[in-house]
């Protein structure tokens, strides 16, 4: 007997990698932007090529994640081997790719390590921001799917003391 959680996860991978990856965008974004004071060219392009490596790795798994959900006909098993096994080749063409980039371009390491690192970060910020809305359930219950918060309803009194200001 499948439990709700059990039959919404394969379809709520996608969406929350692809959370992800909006997260590595805005993230690249504003690294990309801090490079611009710096005036190194080796810096910009070490940030250039970590940001083209974690977005294209976000992109990556969000592709895995939805071949593997549709060819698997709901077999976890089966999604599994497949995750496990492209991945794997995932991994050989990240590491190809980024000993031709070290190799080859003058770039700065440790701002190709800064760029590079903006996946995991943007999975830690989308389970902070997973966190936070289940810590408020009444604000998100009472958004509507088109963002419209105007019917956000007072949460209350902040104090918890009684009121006194009787009629």
């Amino acid at each position: 007997m499948n439990t709700p959680s059990q039959t919404d996860a394969p379809s709520q991978a996608p969406e929350h990698l692809a959370a992800v990856e909006r997260w590595v965008l805005w993230l690249s974004a504003v690294l990309l932007l801090a490079t611009l004071p710096l005036g190194s060219p080796r810096a910009q392009i070490g940030a250039l090529c970590g940001v083209l490596l974690s977005l294209g790795n976000a992109r990556a798994i969000l592709w895995l994640s939805r071949f593997a959900t549709r060819r698997a006909g709901g077999q976890p098993k089966v999604v599994l081997g497949l995750v496990l096994g492209i991945g794997q080749l995932k991994l050989l063409a990240l590491g190809i790719v980024l000993y031709f980039m070290i190799r080859f371009l003058p770039l700065s390491l440790v701002w190709l390590v800064a760029g590079f690192s903006l996946l995991p970060l943007a999975a830690l910020l989308r389970a902070i921001e997973l966190a936070w809305r289940d810590t408020r359930p009444s604000l998100t219950a009472a958004i509507s799917a088109s963002g419209d918060i105007a019917s956000v309803s007072s949460p209350g009194p902040l104090s918890p003391l009684p009121s006194d200001r009787a009629g």
